[in-house]
């Protein structure tokens, strides 16, 4: 099997505005890198509020500083990603993702 990225190390999703971190593309998008990757590789998709309608409506209304700050804090808070990760956003967030 031949793999996309390299062995273990963790995968963030981020999706564009109009969608949430759970539609059908995202989810489509997180089994495609599970299948492409060594078993067990973390892949976390990056939800902004407490649920999925919050997600969707903060990718519209909450600023744009507040959204990188609240994924920084999660990514600065997770051990998982210490090591290094893969990032990969969809829309205005591949922007983001440099800030």
């Amino acid at each position: 099997m031949r793999h996309l990225l390299g062995p273990g190390t963790p995968v963030i999703i981020w999706h564009g505005m109009g969608e949430s971190s759970y539609s059908s593309r995202q989810n489509d998008t997180k089994s495609v890198i599970e299948a492409n990757t060594l078993p067990g590789t973390y892949v976390h998709q990056i939800l902004i509020g407490d649920s999925v309608k919050d997600d969707l409506v903060n990718a519209y209304l909450k600023p744009v500083n507040e959204q990188v700050a609240e994924v920084c804090d999660l990514v600065a808070s997770d051990e998982r990603f210490s090591d290094g990760y893969h990032a990969l956003g969809f829309s205005q967030v591949c922007a983001l993702k440099f800030m």
